[in-house]
C-alpha cells in the first residue's frame, strides 16, 4: 500500500529530482485534494504528489504527452489558470467540452494524436493564439482551417505531417497569423 502525505505545493524533491526532473503523467481530483502522479525522468522513478486542490490555481502548465491517454482527466476544467495545454502523442480522438471553461489557454499542442475534426470548442477559447495539428493524419484539415479561421488571435498554426497537399482558401481569413508551419517537423 502506497502511503501518501501531502505536500506543499512547491516542493518536488524525490531523491534528487528538481522541478525541471520531474513530468506530470496524471492528475486526478479528491475530495479538497489533488494527487499527481509524476515522473522524474533523472531516477526514472515515479512517485504521487498531493496539494491541496486549492492550488491548483497556480498550475500554467500541463503536459501530458507520450503516455497513449485516450481521454484527458476529469477535472481538467478546474486548471482555471491553465495558460498552456501540451497533450502530445496520445491516442486522443475528442476533447473534453469542459475545456471550454479555460479561459486563459493560448496554446494547445495536439500533435501525433489521431482526432478527425477539430472541435468547435476551441472556438470558444478567447484568448487561443497557438494550435499544433502537426501529425494527425486523420483530420480533416480543409474544415478545420475552415473553422480555425474563426479564431481572431490564432498567432501560430502547424500542420505539418498531415494529409495536405494545398492550403485551403479558407486560410487568407486567418489575419492575425504570424507563423504558419506545413512543412516543418
Amino acid at each position: 500500500m502506497l502511503e501518501i502525505k501531502p505536500q506543499p505545493y512547491d516542493s518536488f524533491s524525490f531523491q534528487n529530482c528538481k522541478a525541471n526532473d520531474v513530468k506530470l503523467e496524471e492528475i486526478i481530483f479528491y475530495g479538497m485534494h489533488v494527487l499527481a502522479r509524476c515522473y522524474c525522468q533523472k531516477s526514472n522513478q515515479r512517485f504521487y504528489h498531493t496539494f491541496k486542490a486549492r492550488y491548483i490555481s497556480f498550475l500554467n502548465v500541463l503536459f501530458i504527452t507520450g503516455y497513449s491517454v485516450k481521454t484527458l482527466p476529469a477535472g481538467i476544467e478546474h486548471i482555471k489558470n491553465l495558460d498552456l495545454l501540451n497533450v502530445q502523442d496520445n491516442k486522443l480522438t475528442i476533447l473534453s467540452p469542459k475545456l471550454k471553461e479555460l479561459n486563459k489557454l493560448t496554446a494547445v499542442n495536439l500533435r501525433g494524436n489521431q482526432f478527425k475534426t477539430l472541435l468547435e470548442l476551441l472556438l470558444r477559447l478567447p484568448n487561443l493564439r497557438e494550435i499544433d495539428l502537426v501529425n494527425n493524419p486523420n483530420l480533416d484539415l480543409t474544415k478545420a482551417i475552415h473553422a480555425l479561421a474563426q479564431i481572431k488571435k490564432l498567432d501560430f498554426l502547424y500542420l505539418s505531417g498531415n494529409n495536405l497537399s494545398t492550403l485551403p482558401r479558407h486560410i487568407i481569413n486567418l489575419n492575425a497569423l504570424e507563423e504558419l508551419c506545413r512543412g516543418c517537423a
